[in-house]
């Protein structure tokens, strides 16, 4: 037996025409003895049993020295148990008779199977650390924090629609009595609105020092999602630099022809959290798009 390929869902192995024929005596003897527990014990049907000890009967061919397979996670699992059950569990009388080789020639080809199977439980592995770790680097939270409340802007990027951001808000309410926290379905914005509404905000922060007069911006509606109004005045306190910040937040869905439902908050936010939770978006637009494009290529190939 030779092991030329392994991934994470299959594996490719040459094996002589001997080997073949030992381990299709192997499943077939396994589900001889063990009819009723076969399910439990090798965690695959009886019919899928014979799909396997098929395959590899049918691979036999006596005018090659070798053939390659490629067995599947479960044809892998289903040979790996009836080994098992075969060198370690139940009792074969005629066990050389009944395999065609000895308990310890088989025990030889088990311990050339271990090794594959925790290969591919070891790939899966390092395939699902990445993924987790992808998808953190594609799901964020950036929040803006006033005095008492926090609102929290959870974006995840879109696989397959690389113009469209994942937009949730939550609302984080908190009074001398209680706290309250609010927050809406998944929508999406494309990703230049969020761009507009990162722009507004840097805007505004770089103007401030400029605004001679307490101007009032224009109300804003992000894609019926969310509602900002920025003061354009600078209040200064205890040593740092605030805006007075009004959102409004939309967590209902109204009847048709009814005005839209919207709950928020206005309060002051300092310069530097504006600054911070503008800048720690835009790196994140900017890295989706790589991280997109990189998906795309890899697709492609």
């Amino acid at each position: 037996m030779k092991v030329l390929e392994i991934r994470e869902d299959a594996a490719k192995i040459q094996f002589s025409n001997s080997e073949l024929s030992i381990l299709a005596n192997t499943i077939r003897e396994t589900i001889a003895a063990l009819t009723r527990e076969f399910v439990a014990r090798v965690g695959a049907s009886i019919a899928e049993g014979q799909k396997v000890e098929d395959l590899l009967t049918q691979a036999i061919d006596r005018n090659y020295e070798s053939i390659e397979l490629n067995l599947s996670k479960l044809e892998l699992g289903i040979l790996h148990s009836c080994l098992n059950e075969v060198c370690y569990g139940f009792k074969l009388a005629d066990f050389e008779l009944k395999i065609g080789a000895s308990r310890e020639e088989v025990r030889l080809i088990f311990e050339q199977v271990i090794p594959i199977s925790r290969e591919m439980r070891s790939i899966l592995d390092e395939i699902k650390a990445a993924f987790i770790a992808k998808a953190k680097l594609n799901k964020k939270e950036f929040l803006l924090e006033g005095e008492g409340y926090k609102v929290s802007f959870d974006l995840s990027k879109r696989r397959l629609r690389q113009e469209e951001i994942g937009v949730s808000i939550r609302l984080f309410l908190e009074t001398q009595i209680s706290e309250l926290s609010l927050k809406t379905h998944l929508d999406l914005m494309t990703t230049q609105d969020v761009r507009n509404f990162i722009l507004e905000l840097e805007n505004y922060a770089n103007s401030l020092n400029k605004a001679s007069d307490d101007l009032i911006s224009p109300l804003n509606i992000y894609n019926d999602l969310f509602q900002l109004q920025v003061e354009n005045k600078k209040i200064e306190k205890e040593e740092s630099e605030y805006a007075n910040l009004s959102l409004m937040v939309h967590f209902t869905r109204s009847r048709p022809k009814v005005s839209e439902p919207f709950l928020g908050v206005k309060g002051m936010i300092s310069i530097q959290n504006i600054t911070s939770f503008t800048s720690s978006v835009r790196e994140f637009l900017d890295c989706s798009i790589e991280s997109m494009s990189l998906d795309t290529s890899d697709r492609s190939q």
